[in-house]
């Protein structure tokens, strides 16, 4: 998909950007992850491993601490200080 500043990533980038998330879905086996917004908009992440030479998927902030999910199933936990 192309990246550029007018092109379709960005345009769905700008359709979230301030938006309020109201729903998180982070599901086994993959922890894919599905984020809803209050405009009706969702955000996938998808992982995978195909071609990629590292371990983690992708990294979230909660209340409680940080999350990692990793592209073999696990899912990490790190609480702030």
């Amino acid at each position: 998909m192309e990246n550029s500043n007018e092109g379709p990533m960005i345009r769905g980038y700008r359709s979230i950007l301030g938006q309020k998330i109201t729903t998180v879905t982070c599901s086994a086996p993959a922890f894919d992850l599905r984020l809803e917004f209050a405009n009706q908009h969702t955000l996938l992440v998808h992982c995978s491993s195909i071609g990629k030479a590292y371990e983690e998927c992708y990294t979230f902030g909660a209340p409680l601490g940080y999350y990692r999910v990793r592209l073999d199933g696990e899912l990490d936990f790190e609480a702030r200080d």
